[in-house]
């Protein structure tokens, strides 16, 4: 199953929903339950999802519909569900759209590209870091709060419980996770995925703070 397809709108959420509810089942193998299995041998290509039970695979927005020249090295070889383009084809449309893009520029119009993942170089290049030994506070005056200070400071952190894209990690069994609950992560993460689905998380604000620099 596959749900790149021209869909409406409507009909692709309805059709996103479903991939989610099957995506829970612990008979669907993938990077988060088993590992991503790869078909064809003789390619490197690996499906995002595959439910042995059904023989169904999953994939979503991959590198099928990309055309990507490493997972299918055949340029020539048909496209099996855009069958007028050939792999190709299909990899020099979705390069184009970067061309089409500068294009679509006239005069003095500017184009800016904000990348809102990559803060780490962000701050490497642009921040001031704390640099040589050292002064340890350990009765720090609050009476202007911690902006006043400059340095690396351990601060405990009560997250919100409905954050849709939580920001601080938690590292647990050599595992970096972004949670809303540190207890969480201690109970559930070598839980089946299904079970994670299905939590709900009931414990007390000190169990769910996460403590760091």
């Amino acid at each position: 199953m596959t749900l790149e397809d021209c869909l409406q709108e409507q009909e692709r959420t309805l059709h996103d929903s479903s991939f989610e509810y099957s995506w829970a089942l612990p008979r669907i193998r993938h990077a988060h339950n088993g590992g991503e299995i790869r078909l064809l041998t003789a390619r490197r290509y690996t499906c995002d999802g595959f439910d042995a039970q059904t023989n169904t695979v999953y994939e979503f927005n991959g590198c099928f519909w990309h055309g990507c020249p490493m997972c299918f090295p055949n340029r020539t070889e048909p496209h099996a569900r855009l069958c007028d383009l050939t792999m190709d084809d299909v990899y020099q449309t979705h390069q184009q759209k970067l061309t089409t893009l500068r294009q679509a520029v006239q005069g003095d119009e500017q184009i800016r590209y904000y990348d809102f993942k990559s803060l780490y170089p962000h701050v490497n290049k642009y921040c001031p870091y704390p640099v040589g030994h050292p002064t340890i506070i350990t009765q720090p005056s609050i009476e202007h709060g911690l902006a006043h200070w400059f340095g690396v400071a351990p601060v405990t952190i009560l997250l919100p419980r409905d954050l849709y894209h939580p920001v601080l990690h938690y590292r647990c069994k050599d595992k970096l996770i972004f949670p809303l609950c540190a207890a969480c992560v201690d109970t559930l993460v070598d839980a089946p995925l299904l079970q994670k689905v299905q939590y709900v998380c009931d414990h007390a604000p000190c169990e769910r703070a996460l403590t760091g620099t």
